[in-house]
């Protein structure tokens, strides 16, 4: 596959966290299936996961850079946390996939707002 520009890694990260109920959009709202899920999550219901998930991340993104963890190709796309999330400093939570947009997770650690300021 092709690799994506940032333009295009930064829309389908925004559109993954609005899928998997991330953003102020109602549970009821959410149709993907399956429902991408966490390492640390706790079992439940997908109405739980939702209801826990529901408007902890702004729906657009503050930054996007080349590069996953550990080295790897691809991307990684910030979100800030919500107003109702105050009090996570100066962290966010990080989308990332493969170059051509394929494997994309949100990762289970909190990234650094910092290092993504100016990248998008």
């Amino acid at each position: 596959m092709e690799a994506l520009t940032q333009r295009a890694a930064v829309a389908l990260a925004e559109q993954f966290v609005a899928e998997s109920g991330y953003t102020g959009l109602p549970p009821e709202q959410i149709t993907k299936t399956p429902l991408y899920l966490e390492p640390f999550e706790p079992s439940g219901t997908r109405r739980q996961v939702l209801l826990q998930r529901h408007n902890t991340l702004q729906p657009k993104a503050i930054g996007a850079r080349v590069g996953r963890r550990g080295g790897q190709t691809g991307w990684s796309v910030a979100f800030a946390y919500t107003s109702s999330n105050l009090g996570k400093g100066d962290s966010c939570r990080v989308v990332t996939m493969d170059e051509d947009g394929a494997n994309m997770r949100i990762e289970r650690d909190q990234g650094d707002r910092s290092y993504f300021a100016g990248f998008y």
